[in-house]
């Protein structure tokens, strides 16, 4: 289930863009991305949570429709740097970050792996 509606994508949008003709779609992915960089701790029932988890994905949306969808195109893995090894999630949108950090609900470590 999406964290945003299309109504929460055309108000986050503005009244001069119109929404893409697959919304829907872009929607729950982007929602997707959203509780994985959250690492999976949004409470809907919450709404400091709910909040932040609908801006994070309208956020994302409107990132994907000028910069493309990157997460589709492959930007994902483990980036290595001499023996230090990160695992990098799709690439969440800078206002997408902000959004869920303010909540409260991103992590600022950085994860390293073996």
């Amino acid at each position: 289930m999406a964290y945003a509606t299309l109504a929460d994508l055309v108000a986050y949008l503005g009244p001069d863009r119109e929404p893409p003709a697959d919304a829907d779609r872009l929607l729950e992915r982007a929602s997707e991305l959203v509780d994985e960089a959250a690492l999976y701790r949004i409470d809907p029932a919450n709404p400091e949570h709910a909040e932040a988890a609908r801006k994070a994905t309208c956020a994302q949306v409107e990132h994907w429709l000028e910069a493309g969808e990157t997460e589709a195109a492959g930007v994902t893995g483990d980036v290595a740097l001499g023996s230090l090894r990160m695992s990098v999630p799709g690439a969440l949108a800078p206002r997408a970050r902000r959004a869920l950090l303010a909540a409260g609900l991103l992590s600022r470590a950085v994860r390293l792996c073996r």
